[in-house]
This record gives C-alpha cells, sequence and structure tokens, in this order.
C-alpha cells in the first residue's frame, strides 16, 4: 500500500471505532477483489510472514510483519479507489494497532496467529466467504479490544468539519 509509513494526528474513541467499522465491512470486498490474483508464491510468503509474527521479539516487529503480510494478501487486486481507501485507514489506525499489539495477553496473541492462518487457508482454497469472515472478525476484534481502553485515545471534542 502507498503511505505506508504515514501517521496522522490521534484520534478520539469515535474516530477510531469509525474506522475500524468501515475496515470491518471493507477490506473483505479489497479480499475478495485481491484473492484470484494471489499466487502460490505469495500464499507462500505470508505463511512464512505468519510464521515470523509468532515469533516476532518486539510489538514493532510484529506490525512491520503484520503490515506486510496484509498488504500481500491485498496485493492481488486490480482496484484503485477501494485499494486507496484501505491504506488511508490503515494509515490513519497505525498507531492504535501498535497499542493493541502492546496489549496482547497469551490468549489474544495466540488468537491473532490462528487469524492469520485460517486467512492464508481460506485464501489458498479459493473460499473468498470464508476468508472475508476470518478478516471481518480479525478487525472487529482489535475494534472492541481498543474500546475497552479509552485512555488511548484524544478526549478532545472533534471540531465541526
Amino acid at each position: 500500500m502507498a503511505n505506508a509509513g504515514a501517521w496522522v494526528a490521534q484520534l478520539n474513541l469515535a474516530e477510531c471505532e469509525e474506522a475500524y467499522q468501515l475496515r470491518e465491512q471493507i477490506e473483505p470486498l479489497l479480499l475478495r477483489a485481491s484473492r484470484p490474483g494471489l499466487t502460490a508464491d505469495k500464499l507462500d510468503r505470508m505463511d512464512d510472514l505468519a510464521s515470523r509474527m509468532e515469533r516476532a521479539g518486539t510489538p514493532e516487529e510484529f506490525l512491520h510483519l503484520d503490515r506486510e503480510f496484509h498488504d500481500l494478501s491485498y496485493s492481488g487486486a486490480e482496484t484503485v479507489v477501494l485499494s486507496d481507501f484501505v491504506c488511508r485507514l490503515w494509515n490513519m489506525t497505525q498507531q492504535y494497532r501498535l497499542a493493541f499489539v502492546r496489549l496482547f495477553d497469551e490468549q489474544g496473541s495466540a488468537i491473532v496467529h490462528d487469524e492469520h492462518r485460517m486467512l492464508v487457508r481460506a485464501l489458498r482454497e479459493g473460499d473468498d466467504d470464508q476468508a472475508g469472515l476470518v478478516m471481518r472478525g480479525h478487525i472487529r476484534r482489535t475494534r472492541l479490544a481498543l474500546a475497552q481502553h479509552p485512555e488511548l485515545f484524544d478526549t478532545t471534542t472533534p471540531k465541526p468539519s
């Protein structure tokens, strides 16, 4: 995704929730568009990245590998608007994904790793519906976990646009 390193100002909880709810709906669409273009080599690379995420020594390393994993999962799509929109949402929520990774407990970490494996399997099997369900749940889990930590968010009132 373009602008993979861009960061934005801190969001309030409502803004972050909205961004994650959008991601829950549109990333499965992008994944569906991408799946036919995902070669066996790309899926093998995703498997390798999933293994490396399990062994990541720091939250920052995990997050870097996670971004590469998801970017690769979308790399088969020949879209313009959808790919760009997903990238902007990822950039908008980057600091919150880092906070989520830092909040991992052992069980939460295992679930995230299992979801990565299930996603690769569904893509290998050509099961767009299952891949979309896994992706939606993966994003939703992060959104719900972040909502349990209001201290992570900007508490100032958003300015009307």
